[in-house]
């Protein structure tokens, strides 16, 4: 299995915070309490047209937990929650490859404090 941040595809007509807040019901089992977008990006701009936002959630992830998604998308998402630092390990020692995860990862690691902040 990969180790990854909640993500979906755009394929109704949602907008895409209402998107992030459905998957992360449906791949997470939490509810998201408010949204900031992080960035978007093309994964490599000339060679593809596919267009990536990142989010980051505040969520109660005591809630996380078991295996989620949806039968009808063949989905068997494992929920694990780890702190912030072992997140960070995680990028550093590759065990987290996927870029949108990593990404959202080191947004984090500089904006944790004011996040607290807010929240």
């Amino acid at each position: 299995m990969q180790i990854e941040i909640v993500a979906g595809i755009v394929d109704k007509q949602e907008s895409i915070e209402e998107l992030v807040c459905r998957e992360a019901v449906e791949e997470a089992g939490v509810d998201v309490k408010q949204l900031v977008p992080i960035t978007r990006y093309y994964p490599s701009s000339g060679g593809c047209n596919e267009r990536i936002s990142v989010f980051v959630g505040h969520v109660d992830a005591t809630q996380a937990c078991g295996v989620h998604g949806l039968e009808s998308e063949g989905e068997d998402i494992r929920v694990s929650v780890v702190s912030r630092e072992r997140a960070y390990q995680m990028v550093e020692n590759g065990e987290i490859e996927n870029g949108a995860s990593i990404i959202a990862l080191q947004w984090l690691q500089l904006n944790y404090q004011k996040l607290k902040q807010q929240w």
